[in-house]
């Protein structure tokens, strides 16, 4: 990776380490990753592309981002498909013959978080409120948890995005923090162990 290069994430696989994100080449921002650090392009520069998030299952490489023009995108092995109507593909995940892959979808006037499985959309939030998904993994049961923030709706002026979120595909939806003005959540990141679920998260404001 070069000076002008922005990290998206990484996995660790055996002796080898995958890293994706951007790099600027000429003027544009070229979607790549890198393993050991040799690099793959997955966008060829004519549009300003980023990739968010890496997995590896077996020999197969995959890849979410999106390039600026046809939105999310998924690249296997560097083959891309689109992932029409859906937006934000922050996390990606692989397990045996599924990949799940963690964005937003625009449904009315409101960003619904959802997860993206072999080609169907599944809602993770109810729509009454604006809502990120920033993270996902699926466990040993096929549960998808996911991680994320919605909107604060006391807020004032304009809402903001305040309110943690954890989710998943049983139903659950629990709140993780409590929304206070110039006091926000927003966590980025999950893992599950066991029965545990672990969150990482960012917080601002001092109240």
């Amino acid at each position: 990776m070069g000076l002008l290069a922005e990290f998206g994430s990484m996995t660790v696989v055996g002796n080898d380490v995958y890293v994706c994100g951007n790099e600027i080449d000429n003027t544009k921002h070229v979607a790549k990753y890198w393993k050991n650090g040799v690099e793959t392009k997955l966008t060829d520069g004519t549009n300003h592309a980023n990739a968010y998030a890496i997995a590896v299952s077996g020999n197969d490489v995959y890849v979410v981002g999106s390039d600026g023009v046809s939105g999310a995108r998924l690249c296997k092995n560097g083959t891309a498909i689109n992932l029409t109507g859906l937006r934000g593909p922050y996390s990606i995940a692989v397990a045996g013959n599924d990949v799940y892959v963690g964005c937003n979808q625009l449904i009315g006037t409101t960003e619904v978080a959802v997860y993206w499985k072999n080609g169907q959309v599944v809602p993770l939030s109810d729509g009454t409120r604006d809502a990120r998904l920033r993270s996902i993994v699926v466990d040993n049961n096929g549960v998808v948890h996911a991680t994320g923030h919605e909107s604060d709706p006391v807020s004032v002026p304009v809402p903001k995005y305040a309110v943690g979120k954890y989710w998943n595909s049983k139903g659950a939806s629990v709140n993780l923090s409590n929304a206070t003005d110039w006091n926000w959540v927003n966590p980025y990141a999950i893992a599950v162990y066991g029965n545990d679920v672990f969150h990482c998260r960012v917080r601002s404001g001092w109240n």
